[in-house]
């Protein structure tokens, strides 16, 4: 069973995930403005992604959203990652932006997401 909840994470968290072997700093939102939501499927962190909604341009901006690393590659439990991003794209549909998320990749994820979802980059 999935379930997602609005986090708050701290310096202790971030380390205890980097111990894990998590690979982004998740000790501090980006703003004021971002939501941390956690991603749990049964009882286990899966995933977290931090994203904030853009009033004025009515999109959601990722700021980061990474998988746990038992979820990465080939013997993933869940596809975590593609449950977030429909997460947000889902909260960008109840704040009447129409769906819209934006976000800048440093790896071949909006290839991976083109191809999976068939939407446009």
């Amino acid at each position: 069973m999935h379930l997602f909840k609005r986090v708050k994470t701290s310096r202790d968290t971030a380390k205890h995930l980097i111990a894990k072997g998590w690979k982004f700093d998740w000790s501090s939102a980006q703003s004021a403005k971002t939501l941390n939501v956690a991603l749990e499927n049964n009882g286990l962190l899966a995933g977290l992604v931090d994203f904030e909604r853009v009033r004025k341009d009515k999109f959601n901006f990722i700021h980061k959203i990474e998988v746990s690393p038992d979820n990465f590659g080939k013997n993933k439990r869940i596809e975590a990652g593609g449950i977030l991003l429909a997460f947000v794209a889902d909260d960008s549909f109840h704040q009447g932006y129409e769906g819209f998320v934006v976000f800048n990749s440093k790896s071949n994820l909006v290839n991976i997401i083109s191809k999976n979802t068939g939407r446009s980059k």
